[in-house]
């Protein structure tokens, strides 16, 4: 929330609004209110990092994850909206050595390029602005959560899935959102007679139920240094990409599911 200002000097006349327009803000002399302005000026926060990556695809850090947050949430003004999803690292393999030269030019090492989190952390596997998401990249991303809890995949499926699992904020741009998931899957279901309303559930999971419903959900995200594409004005660095998809049963063979849900339960 922006800090109010107020003040206690006799009104004088309004100066030129050109004068007024570009004066700045005063400094609060506040440390809180201080940080807060700080802040402010931040377009997102995340609360966990992003997952490290390997040496190369061949040699990925990989990681399978639970979900323990999915929520779709507005800013302090209610006017931009953001998805995120966290998960809990259930299994790992490090695929980091730090043996990897950079090529001719590139004179950092790239962000997340470091060995892997480990199991039991928590980490941001989503975070986007669904109306700043030029290349689609976070709705591919979501797609991928959504199918991966639970279904056989199909469209329906998926949304149904996110209305269920995703935690809506009590804001009008959320509510917009959820309401737009609703009626695409109303008119999925209103094309279909195969289709049974009641196989595809809308309502929302009580959040102390979450963690539970998602114990045998997992997604796996593989990250690795690769080289940014021709488009890039970069081209040929090395940056981390990472690779998500929905868990399928031996999809990481050295990954024990049975013994890892049993434990979980």
């Amino acid at each position: 929330m922006a800090p109010v200002t107020r003040t206690t000097a006799a009104r004088t006349p309004a100066a030129p609004a050109a004068r007024t327009a570009t004066r700045p803000p005063a400094k609060s002399s506040n440390p809180f209110l201080a940080q807060i302005e700080e802040a402010d000026k931040n377009k997102s926060a995340e609360r966990y990092p992003q997952l490290n990556g390997g040496d190369s695809q061949s040699s990925a850090s990989n990681y399978i994850l639970r979900l323990t947050e999915f929520a779709a949430f507005s800013d302090r003004l209610g006017k931009k909206m953001f998805v995120k999803a966290i998960g809990e690292i259930v299994y790992v393999e490090d695929g980091y050595t730090g043996d990897t030269e950079m090529p001719e030019g590139q004179e950092k090492r790239p962000v997340g390029y470091a060995k892997a989190q480990k199991v039991g952390e928590q980490a941001t596997i989503l975070f986007f602005d669904p109306s700043d998401d030029e290349y689609g990249y976070g709705f591919q991303e979501l797609m991928v959560i959504s199918k991966a809890l639970g279904g056989d995949g199909s469209p329906a499926r998926r949304i149904s899935n996110m209305l269920k699992f995703m935690d809506f904020g009590d804001s009008k741009i959320v509510k917009a959102y959820r309401e737009e998931m609703e009626e695409g899957l109303q008119s999925l279901l209103d094309g279909n007679d195969e289709l049974d309303p009641a196989d595809y559930p809308t309502e929302s999971l009580p959040r102390e139920d979450f963690k539970g419903e998602t114990t045998e959900y997992l997604v796996v995200v593989r990250a690795f240094l690769a080289p940014k594409g021709k488009k890039s004005d970069k081209r040929g660095q090395l940056a981390v990409t990472r690779r998500m998809t929905p868990y399928v049963v031996g999809d990481l063979p050295d990954f024990d599911y049975g013994e890892y849900v049993a434990s979980a339960s």
